[in-house]
C-alpha cells in the first residue's frame, strides 16, 4: 500500500527518530527559490511569527536565507568555527516545571529498582563490575538504543486528534493497541537512511513497525537496569561524578547520559525539588543557526535586523522559549567565554514581551543548574548599563537588576576574530551584543532566584524534523501578511507561491485586492477576494471572508460602511488589535477620535500599544492623552491597562501629568497597581506636589493666600485636608521657602 499517507509516516518516522542526534550546526540546502520556501516553513515551524516579523522590521526573509549561504561559504575552510564547533555538538532544550521544595525520600524506589537491576543482570550473567561496563558498552553500539523517543514522536503524527497528545504518556501496551487500530497495513521507507534502525526492506509491515518500537523501549529499559546495576558497585560516587569517571572512548556517550539522568539519577536518594504540575511552565528549545538568525522574530527585537549572524558562531547558544501551551514566549541567547581561563555562560539577552519577571527568575535558575551539564563552570550577567540596550522589556529588565551583583570579571571571547569577519562581511555596525561593546560580566546573586524549579533536559529536535506543510488558510495568511510590505517581500512571497504551485501574478493581484484602495463596501470586497482566491486554485467556502475578517481587517478599513457604522468598525478594529496592526488602528482613531469612548475599545487599544515597552519609548503616539480626555476612567480604573501603561517612560510621563492636574482621580486607581502606576508615591504625595508648584508660581502675597485657601478648600473635599494640613509646620515651612520677596521700597 504506497500512498503519500504512508509516505509521510515514513519521513516523520524516521526523521524524528535521528532528532537524538541532531546537531548544532543543522541546516538545508539552500539554492533554489523551492528550498529557501521550505526553509521558510520550517522555520515557521518553531517561530510561527515569522511573517508577522518580516513585515514588522521590514527585514526579507529571503534576504536573510541567502545570508546563511554567505556564512556557510566564509565558515567552511575557517580553522577556528572548525575547532569551535566540536564543543557544540548537539541541541539541547530544557523543560523547566515550577517546584516545591522537598526532602524526599527515595531509599525504598531505589531498593526496589537496585533489586530488579540484579535480578536482569544475574539472569544475563553479569556479576562483576566489568562485565557489566562490556555489555553496557555493546548495548550503547545498538542503532536502535535512544529512538524510542523519535519512533513515538514520528508515529504520533497519524494519529487522529486527541490520540496525538495522549499518545505520549500512553504505557507501551496501549501504545501498540493504538497502533494496531490506526497505524497503515504498511509504510514506505523509501529515501530515508532505514538501515539506522536495523532493516533495509523498501516496505515496512505496521506489525514491523511496533516490534521496532517495542525493542526500542526494551533495550533502553535494560540499559537503564545495566545501569543501576553498576552504578550500585561504586561506592560513594554521586551522580555527577559516576557520569565523569565513564571511558571517555565508549560509543554514543550523550545517550548513556541522557538514558542515566532520566531513568537512574532520577530516583538515587538525594534532596530534591518536586515538579508540583504536570506541565513544564516554560520550555527552552535550543535553534541551529539557521533558525536563531530570526530570534528577533520571536522576541520581538532587533537582533535580527542588527546582528543575525553571531549566532553562526559555535560559541553562541540561542534558545527559543516557549510556554506550555507551546506558544512562543520569546527568546535568549548567552555567549561561551572564558574567565580566567575557566569557560563561562554570558546571558546577555532574555528577549520577548510574553516572559514576565518569574519567568525570567525560572531562566536564570535553569540556566545556572543546566551550566555544568553544558561545560560552564558560571553564568553571567550583562553590565548594568548594558542591560536596557540588551534587554527590551520592563519585567525581564526588572529581575535581572534585581539579581544583578556588582562584581565584575573580565571576559576573554574565544571567537572573536570569527566574529569580526561576520561584522566586517555584512557591514553589522550597530549591535547591541558585539564582543567589543561587553567586556565585562556581572555575577547573579544566587540567593535572589526566588524560584523552585526542577528542570528535564533532553535533545531538542534538528531542522528535518520540523514539519514544513501549510494549510490553505495559513498559506493565504502567510502571502496577505507578508504582501502588506510588498516591495520588500515579493522574492519571498513568489518562492512560497511558486513552492505551493500557485501563480505569483495571482497571489500579487490577491494582495493589492486585500488592501481595497478602490474603498468598496465590505460585502463587495469580501465577495472580490473569493473570485481572486478561486482564480488562484484556493476554494474556500461561500461567505468565508464575512466570517472570517482577519485576511481582509486592513482593508474593510477602507470600506465606507465600516468608516460610518461604530459597531462594524469596533469588529475590525478589534480583529487588527488581535493581529497587532497597532499603526492601522492609530491612523484609524486619529481620524476616528470619538470611538475612544467605548472603554473596552480604548482599553484594548492602549494594552496593544504599550505592550512592547522598547516600542512605546519611541512612538509619539496622541491616543494616550486623547483617551484620557475622553475617558479616563476606561484607563485609571483599570488595573491591567495601568500595568500595561506602567512599564513604559512616556505613558508614565504622560499619566503623572494628568493625575498632578487632575488630583480627584488618583483615588480611583486600583491598590494592586497605585504603587508602580504612582511611581510609589501616594495620593497626597501628589498633591503636595501640585500645591507646590502652584504656591510658587504665586506673584503677590495676595496671589499666594488665594492660592493657598484653594488648595486647602480642595484637599478637605478629597478628604486628605487633615493629613496635609496636620503636619507640623507644613504651612509654615510652604511660607518661608517660597513666599515671594515684597520690593524693597
Amino acid at each position: 500500500m504506497k500512498n503519500s499517507v504512508n509516505a509521510f509516516l515514513a519521513a516523520m518516522f524516521l526523521l524524528t527518530s535521528q532528532a537524538w542526534s541532531a546537531t548544532w550546526e543543522d541546516s538545508l540546502p539552500l539554492q533554489s527559490p523551492e528550498a529557501k520556501a521550505q526553509a521558510f516553513l520550517k522555520v515557521r515551524a518553531m517561530i510561527p511569527s515569522i511573517a508577522d516579523g518580516a513585515v514588522r522590521y521590514e527585514f526579507d526573509p529571503l534576504e536573510l536565507l541567502n545570508s546563511q549561504l554567505v556564512i556557510e561559504g566564509l565558515t567552511k575552510n575557517d580553522a577556528l568555527y572548525q575547532e569551535l564547533k566540536k564543543n557544540h555538538a548537539e541541541l539541547l532544550e530544557f523543560k523547566v516545571y515550577d517546584a516545591a521544595a522537598e526532602t524526599v525520600d527515595k531509599s525504598s524506589a531505589w531498593q526496589a529498582a537496585v533489586s530488579q537491576a540484579e535480578q536482569f543482570t544475574k539472569s544475563a550473567g553479569l556479576t562483576s563490575s566489568q562485565a557489566l561496563l562490556g555489555e553496557i558498552q555493546k548495548t550503547l553500539a545498538s542503532p536502535l538504543l535512544g529512538k524510542s523517543q523519535g519512533i513515538v514522536v514520528g508515529l504520533s503524527q497519524l494519529l487522529p486528534g486527541p490520540l496525538k497528545k495522549e499518545f505520549f504518556a500512553m504505557s507501551l501496551e496501549k501504545k501498540t493497541e493504538v497502533l494496531q487500530q490506526h497505524l497503515p497495513a504498511e509504510v514506505v521507507s523509501q529515501g530515508f537512511a532505514a538501515n539506522r534502525l536495523g532493516w533495509s526492506d523498501t516496505e515496512i509491515s505496521k506489525n514491523e513497525i511496533i516490534s521496532r518500537l517495542q525493542q526500542a523501549v526494551g533495550l533502553e529499559q535494560n540499559f537503564a537496569k545495566l545501569l543501576v546495576a553498576h552504578y550500585s558497585l561504586q561506592s560513594e560516587t554521586s551522580p555527577k561524578e559516576y557520569l565523569q569517571k565513564m571511558p571517555q572512548d565508549l560509543p554514543n556517550k550523550k545517550i548513556l547520559e541522557q538514558v542515566f539522568t532520566a531513568n537512574v539519577a532520577k530516583i538515587i536518594p538525594a534532596e530534591k525539588p518536586m515538579a508540583t504540575s504536570g506541565d513544564p511552565v516554560l520550555v527552552m528549545c535550543e535553534a541551529s543557526p539557521l533558525i536563531a538568525m530570526f530570534r528577533g522574530f520571536a522576541g520581538n527585537d532587533c537582533s535580527t535586523q542588527c546582528s543575525f549572524p553571531f549566532v553562526h558562531s559555535p560559541n553562541e547558544y540561542t534558545f527559543i522559549v516557549y510556554d506550555a501551551k507551546g506558544l512562543v514566549k520569546g527568546y535568549i541567547q548567552g555567549t561561551k567565554v572564558l574567565v580566567d581561563g575557566s569557560p563561562v555562560f554570558y546571558l546577555h539577552t532574555i528577549a520577548g514581551p510574553r516572559i514576565s519577571s518569574k519567568d525570567t527568575l525560572r531562566i536564570m535558575k535553569a540556566i545556572i543548574q543546566e551550566a555544568k551539564g553544558m561545560g560552564f563552570n558560571d553564568v553571567l550577567l550583562p553590565a548594568m548599563d548594558k542591560i536596557d540596550g540588551l534587554v527590551n522589556f520592563m519585567p525581564v529588565r526588572d529581575a535581572i537588576k534585581h539579581v544583578y551583583v556588582d562584581n565584575k570579571k573580565a571576559l576573554n571571547y574565544a571567537d572573536s576574530s570569527l566574529r569580526r569577519k561576520f561584522k566586517d562581511t555584512f557591514k553589522l555596525y550597530k549591535n547591541y551584543d558585539d564582543a567589543i561593546s561587553n567586556p565585562f560580566g556581572y555575577e547573579i546573586d544566587r540567593h535572589k532566584l526566588s524560584v523552585n524549579i526542577l528542570v528535564v533536559r533532553d535533545v531538542a529536535p534538528g531542522l528535518d524534523s520540523l514539519d514544513s506543510r501549510v494549510d490553505k488558510n495559513s498559506l493565504v495568511g502567510i502571502l496577505l501578511q507578508m504582501g502588506k510590505k510588498y516591495q520588500k517581500n515579493k522574492s519571498m512571497i513568489e518562492a512560497l507561491a511558486n513552492h505551493e504551485g500557485i501563480s505569483a501574478k495571482q497571489i500579487s493581484e490577491l494582495i493589492f485586492q486585500a488592501k481595497n484602495v478602490e474603498h468598496l463596501p465590505s460585502r463587495h470586497l469580501a465577495f472580490r477576494m473569493q473570485q481572486k482566491l478561486a482564480e488562484a486554485g484556493f476554494n474556500f467556502a461561500e461567505g468565508h471572508f464575512e466570517k472570517n475578517i482577519s485576511l481582509i481587517a486592513l482593508g474593510l478599513l477602507e470600506s465606507p460602511d465600516v468608516q460610518q457604522n461604530q459597531d462594524l468598525a469596533k469588529k475590525v478594529l478589534f480583529n487588527l488589535l488581535e493581529q497587532r496592526e497597532i499603526d492601522a488602528v492609530l491612523k484609524f482613531l486619529n481620524k476616528s477620535p470619538r470611538m475612544l469612548t467605548d472603554s473596552k475599545l480604548a482599553q484594548e487599544v492602549l494594552k496593544t500599544l504599550y505592550n512592547d515597552v522598547h516600542e512605546a519609548e519611541f512612538m509619539d503616539s496622541n491616543i494616550l492623552p486623547e483617551v484620557l480626555k475622553r475617558n479616563p476612567g476606561a484607563v485609571l480604573k483599570d488595573a491591567h491597562v495601568l500595568a500595561a501603561l506602567s512599564q513604559a517612560p512616556k505613558a508614565k510621563i504622560i499619566l503623572d501629568k494628568f493625575i498632578m492636574d487632575n488630583p480627584a482621580w488618583s483615588q480611583v486607581v486600583p491598590a494592586s497597581v497605585k504603587g508602580v502606576v504612582l511611581q510609589a508615591r501616594t495620593s497626597q504625595d501628589y498633591l503636595l506636589n501640585r500645591y507646590l508648584r502652584l504656591l510658587q508660581a504665586a506673584q503677590t502675597d495676595l496671589e499666594y493666600d488665594d492660592r493657598m485657601r484653594e488648595l486647602t478648600k480642595e484637599a478637605e473635599a478629597l478628604k486628605l485636608g487633615p493629613a496635609l494640613m496636620g503636619k507640623p509646620l507644613w504651612s509654615a515651612l510652604i511660607w518661608a521657602l517660597y513666599r515671594p520677596r515684597q520690593p524693597m521700597s
